[in-house]
């Protein structure tokens, strides 16, 4: 066995899962990685369920441009009742693609609430299209979502992110800007004022 092979299948045995094959190929020659559990997670971000379904993730990379990172979860057909006959949807992919995207930020800048503002563009991969709607398994089926700061200029970052459930791609956004906002002011929120 290969260093390459030994440090993907270090983090596969982190996340309890075999990586789809793209993620795999992508990820094996990196051997700087940051693990983080359940735990760790709610230690880092300051939001929970619904927004939050990630379980794990694995962070590449010291440096904030061009750190990528792979969370994984598990989304259940409760999750979205009333939604298209319980299917899985863009909506619904593109809510689990920044939570996620905020957890490698948070872990990078620990006194900041990263905040989701602009996705340039969101969109369903061909794939996804071809293939129809999806509907999660009934015992629960797996999703990946992979994230990469592309750019950060002062208190905004850039990333791209794609999501995949099991093996199949399902949605990227590309361009999605976060702005890092300082901790402190999560206690100074304001109620929002009455129309006149």
């Amino acid at each position: 066995m290969n260093d390459e092979d030994s440090n993907i299948q270090n983090v596969e045995r982190f996340l309890g899962h075999k990586l789809p094959v793209e993620l795999r190929e992508k990820y094996k020659k990196h051997s700087s990685f940051v693990k983080l559990n359940k735990n760790d997670i709610t230690k880092t971000v300051d939001f929970f369920d619904p927004f939050l379904r990630t379980e794990k993730l694995v962070i590449f990379g010291d440096d904030i441009v061009g750190s990528a990172s792979i969370g994984i979860g598990t989304v259940f057909i409760e999750d979205l009742v009333g939604h298209y006959n319980n299917t899985i949807y863009l909506a619904f992919a593109g809510r689990l693609m920044p939570s996620t995207a905020t957890i490698h930020l948070a872990h990078f800048f620990p006194n900041t609430c990263p905040q989701a503002v602009e996705g340039k563009s969101i969109r369903m991969d061909k794939e996804a299209m071809n293939g129809g709607l999806l509907q999660p398994k009934k015992e629960g089926t797996i999703f990946y979502v992979e994230s990469i700061v592309t750019k950060k200029k002062l208190n905004l970052v850039l990333l791209e992110t794609n999501i995949m459930f099991g093996q199949a791609k399902f949605g990227l956004i590309e361009n999605l800007k976060f702005v890092l906002t300082d901790k402190n002011s999560i206690y100074n929120a304001i109620t929002i004022p009455d129309v006149a």
